[in-house]
C-alpha cells in the first residue's frame, strides 16, 4: 500500500521533532567508538592535521607560488 504525500510529510515532521528535543544522557558521552570509526576518525584527524601543516610549508617555500 502506498501512503499518500501527507502521510510522509507528517512522518518526516514527527522524526524532525524527534531529532531537535533530543537531550543525550551523561552516560552517552563515555561509549567508546567501535575500532573501525575509531581508525577512520583517528586517519581523518590525522589527514587534517598533515594539510594544515603543508599549507604554511608551502606558502613559505622559496620559489613556489600558490594560488
Amino acid at each position: 500500500m502506498r501512503r499518500n504525500l501527507d502521510a510522509v510529510i507528517a512522518d518526516v515532521d514527527a522524526l524532525a521533532d524527534q531529532l531537535e528535543s533530543y537531550e543525550p544522557n551523561s552516560e552517552e558521552f563515555d561509549v567508546p567508538l567501535p575500532p573501525r570509526m575509531a581508525d577512520k576518525f583517528a586517519a581523518f584527524k590525522r589527514e587534517a592535521a598533515e594539510r594544515s601543516q603543508a599549507k604554511p610549508a608551502v606558502r613559505r617555500a622559496p620559489g613556489i607560488k600558490t594560488p
